[in-house]
C-alpha cells in the first residue's frame, strides 16, 4: 500500500482583483485592480491584512533572479519578495 501524499506548504499567493472588492479584516474599500490574497476563513485581504505588505513585486524577465530568489521550478508572471533580496 502506498501512504497517503503529504500536504506541501501552502504557498502564498497574491492577486489583481477585477471587481470592487472589500478587504475582510480591516473592512477597506479595495477597488479594482488591488493587490490582495485570499485567506479561507475571510475571504480577500489587503496586503497589510494579509502581512505581505513588507514585500516588492518582482517582474518576469530576469530568470538569473528568478533563480535567486525561489529555490523551485514555478511558472512565473511575477513574484513578491523581500526587498533586500532584490540587491543579490
Amino acid at each position: 500500500m502506498s501512504a497517503a501524499p503529504k500536504p506541501e506548504k501552502e504557498k502564498i499567493k497574491v492577486f489583481i482583483s477585477h471587481r470592487d472588492s472589500i478587504c475582510g479584516e480591516c473592512d477597506e474599500s479595495l477597488g479594482r485592480k488591488a493587490w490582495i490574497t485570499l485567506a479561507r476563513d475571510r475571504g480577500a485581504l489587503c496586503l497589510s491584512c494579509g502581512d505581505l505588505d513588507h514585500l516588492a513585486f518582482l517582474p518576469s524577465g530576469d530568470a538569473a533572479l528568478t533563480r535567486r530568489a525561489q529555490a523551485f521550478p514555478f511558472v512565473r508572471r511575477g513574484l513578491e519578495m523581500e526587498p533586500i533580496a532584490q540587491a543579490i
